[in-house]
């Protein structure tokens, strides 16, 4: 106290002095200053002493300290995810008198009480909430998350699909599936089921992983049968080339394109006078063919992936030229096999197929003949002359070559032919389909198949004659072809599980080749084909595998 006390002192002293100062001047004639009011000015001294004491320290804090910014952060601070649509009461331990939330829009705050507050998601976002007390301090502050209440989304998978193991979680406006489900469609069926509860598909993230990822091996079998039928019988009416008075003439021609067999024949007989004579050709043919096609591919993969499948070829087509540069693309052929496999639910699967046999053919083929072009040529150009007087009588009498002295010779281009050859684009012959079935496991079905038949029979001959009973067999021909088709396509789905390999084989295995002796003395190509223990003739060639050799 002691300090204080100086201090007062101090100011009183200093108090006085002013006092004194103050009435300097003031005309006091004889009297002293009343006591009483010497009392009070000292009081009022010690008074504003004790003010600035008391005023000093709290002045240099202030000066000493920083503004202070709070996000929110510290041991009053909470998290709560807010599901959207629904509420939340908060129990405040002071009573609060103020309360802030930076997205109204978001979360409606409902002051109920002084201590019980009610938080509502209005829309799905972020906000936070600040709560404090009369004397401005800070009770609570929230950090909410107002997300799509997912529960009944869990609750509704759990129940309609027991087998799976899905957890859903929501992220803004979005709905994550994760987890784990025994097939393909359980994971499409979550999907979906997700996308119907909140209304847009495209806001369903699905990370669900299939727990037994199963593989389906498919064979499909290709199998055509082709018949045909030709016949041709009578006289080739192509022979009869003029047609006068006194003369028929007949030249020999072609039974049939690609015929290798036929009976032809002539005769002659005179009308009227001289050499004229009537040369008539005789034809007689059945061919019959047979055409078998036969593919069996085999193609495996998973379930829900996309495989392909090709054992054949490309040749080149031309598509464009450009300043006599051809552009080509090259076309696909042979066998084809692709599919989409789809495991459902008790070993049912769904395969989306397509398949494809096809080979080179030259029936419809396209054919561009070839042509000439000539170019014309550039004469060359004539020498560089000049006039010169060699006798000096001013007229020129003589000419220099100026070309030949420099050593130069001038020549013309020749005229330029270009000659384009042929060109012969052949066609394809395919079998192809292209369909979706839904098989058991080594259940077959025919996916496609056609049975086509093609009938066609002419008769042509000289008009008139042609018609005589009898002898108008004499004047005409009948060419008869038949066609049969038959196709049928069959896919067998199977699903599959690795083995080891020792329990595989392939074709090649057990193949020896044939020694010069062997091949020289004996004529074989393969010493032993097949798997060593099979039991396997040697002169046979046949294995377990492939086919048979010789």
């Amino acid at each position: 106290m002691k300090p204080r006390t100086a201090a007062i002192k101090a100011c009183e002293s200093s108090a006085t002095a002013g006092h004194n100062r103050g009435f300097k001047g003031t005309k006091m004639s004889g009297s002293k200053l009343n006591p009483a009011s010497n009392f009070a000015w000292r009081a009022l001294a010690a008074l504003a002493v004790a003010a600035m004491a008391a005023m000093g320290p709290a002045a240099a804090q202030s000066a000493g300290k920083e503004a202070r910014i709070n996000f929110g952060g510290g041991a009053a601070s909470r998290s709560i995810v807010l599901p959207l649509n629904k509420a939340a009461i908060v129990e405040l331990p002071t009573a609060a008198s103020d309360v802030l939330v930076s997205q109204p829009a978001v979360v409606d705050a409902v002051i109920r009480s002084s201590q019980r507050v009610y938080l509502l998601g209005l829309t799905v976002g972020q906000a936070n909430a600040f709560f404090f007390d009369s004397e401005g301090r800070q009770i609570l502050n929230l950090e909410i998350q107002v997300e799509r209440d997912v529960d009944a989304l869990s609750s509704l998978i759990a129940r309609l699909m027991p087998d799976a193991r899905v957890t859903v979680e929501a992220i803004n406006d979005n709905v994550v599936l994760r987890g784990s489900v025994p097939s393909g469609v359980q994971a499409a069926n979550a999907a979906d089921i997700a996308g119907r509860f909140i209304g847009d598909a495209t806001k369903v993230v699905s990370m669900l992983s299939i727990r037994d990822r199963e593989q389906v091996m498919l064979k499909v079998r290709v199998v055509e049968m082709q018949r045909s039928l030709i016949k041709q019988l009578g006289v080739d009416p192509s022979g009869f080339t003029s047609i006068s008075d006194t003369l028929f003439n007949a030249t020999a021609s072609t039974i049939a394109s690609g015929a290798t067999a036929g009976i032809s024949g002539s005769f002659q007989r005179f009308f009227g006078g001289g050499d004229s004579g009537f040369n008539v050709n005789f034809q007689a043919l059945e061919r019959s063919g047979l055409v078998k096609t036969l593919a069996e591919p085999t193609l495996t993969a998973v379930s829900g992936e996309t495989a392909s499948f090709l054992a054949g070829g490309e040749f080149p087509i031309p598509v464009g030229q450009n300043d006599g540069v051809i552009s080509l693309e090259f076309k696909e052929f042979g066998v084809g096999l692709g599919f989409t496999p789809l495991v459902l639910d008790k070993g049912r699967i769904n395969i989306k197929v397509s398949t494809e046999v096809s080979e080179i053919s030259s029936l419809n083929n396209f054919s561009l003949s070839g042509s000439t072009v000539t170019l014309p040529g550039t004469p060359a150009p004539p020498d560089e002359l000049i006039p010169i007087d060699t006798d000096g009588d001013g007229n020129p009498d003589a000419v220099f070559n100026v070309t030949e002295a420099a050593g130069e010779t001038l020549q013309g281009v020749d005229p330029t032919v270009i000659t384009t050859t042929g060109l012969t684009v052949p066609s394809l012959t395919v079998r192809r389909a292209k369909t979706t079935v839904e098989l058991p496991s080594g259940g077959s079905l025919v996916m496609a198949g056609l049975l086509q038949e093609n009938m066609r029979q002419t008769i042509s001959g000289v008009p008139y004659l042609k018609d005589v009973a009898v002898l108008g067999q004499l004047f005409r021909s009948r060419d008869y072809q038949n066609s049969e088709t038959e196709l049928v396509i069959i896919v067998t789905p199977y699903l599959v599980d690795p083995t080891h390999e020792s329990k595989l084989t392939d074709p090649e295995k057990g193949f020896v080749a044939a020694s010069d002796m062997q091949t020289i003395l004996l004529g074989q190509i393969a010493a032993q084909y097949g798997v060593a223990g099979a039991g396997v003739q040697e002169k046979t060639l046949q294995g377990p595998m492939g086919f048979i050799l010789d």
